[in-house]
């Protein structure tokens, strides 16, 4: 079943430059989607009209079949994003002040916030730190909470933005773990990124954006002989001249 249709999707920034063209993409539920580009190709503004962060200059983004411009604060609940710079997402003195930041903002009684806060730590492994100050934790930890905080929102998809950027490989496995569980507890997720490395192999479809416009979309085994005509470093094994898994492909 359908959970993103985006028709015809452009954006043109207030200096002129445009950031998006055409893009039209179904995305299913319960799907993990890789969306590589190199810097700059439109990854970030393309997932930040999935959640009403912002409007196209023209086309269409539905969510659920509910357009996202008729009713943004439904799509951020049901679309959450971790950014790429974790620091930017915490806003609580304490690591469960921010987690119940969102629910708070959504009129929830005290008892439902409390119970959201309290899933979304242990969901990522934080209940023990909950009263710690979060520039105290660790970059993959401000990660995780960063996720613990969206997963408060109960959204049914999951926005990565580059999401292994500044970790190190302690922080890369927290979150990729953290990625794997959620997509085992059907939230469906799409990930950013212009390297591939970490996460292609979990994948089951890739899409390759390039100058705002998708150039490939399809099973990894399909795109990867791509990626590297349009900015996209090739995974280290392939660019060794081993060939694409013949299991890289959509189940």
């Amino acid at each position: 079943m359908t959970i993103i249709e985006v028709i015809d999707l452009s954006h043109r920034f207030v200096d002129g430059t445009q950031a998006l063209a055409g893009i039209n993409i179904s995305i299913q539920r319960g799907e993990f989607v890789v969306v590589a580009g190199p810097n700059g190709s439109g990854k970030t503004t393309f997932f930040r009209h999935l959640n009403g962060l912002l409007h196209p200059g023209k086309g269409s983004v539905t969510i659920a079949g509910v357009p996202v411009h008729k009713d943004p604060v439904l799509a951020r609940q049901r679309v959450g994003m971790v950014f790429q710079d974790a620091d930017m997402q915490i806003v609580g003195e304490t690591v469960y002040d921010d987690v119940v930041f969102g629910p708070e903002n959504l009129g929830l009684d005290r008892g439902e916030i409390e119970r959201r806060a309290d899933r979304a730590l242990a969901a990522v492994g934080l209940s023990d730190l909950r009263d710690r100050r979060p520039h105290l934790l660790s970059q993959g930890e401000k990660r995780r909470l960063a996720v613990a905080g969206v997963l408060a929102m109960q959204p049914e998809v999951i926005l990565f933005d580059e999401p292994f950027s500044n970790l190190d490989d302690s922080g890369v496995c927290q979150v990729l773990e953290q990625m794997l569980s959620l997509h085992e507890n059907n939230h469906t997720l799409l990930i950013a990124t212009h390297d591939l490395e970490k996460v292609i192999y979990h994948a089951g479809r890739l899409i390759l954006i390039d100058a705002g416009r998708i150039v490939q979309d399809g099973p990894p085994a399909d795109v990867l002989p791509e990626v590297e005509n349009h900015g996209v470093r090739m995974p280290c094994a392939l660019r060794m001249g081993k060939e694409v898994p013949s299991w890289l492909t959509v189940p």
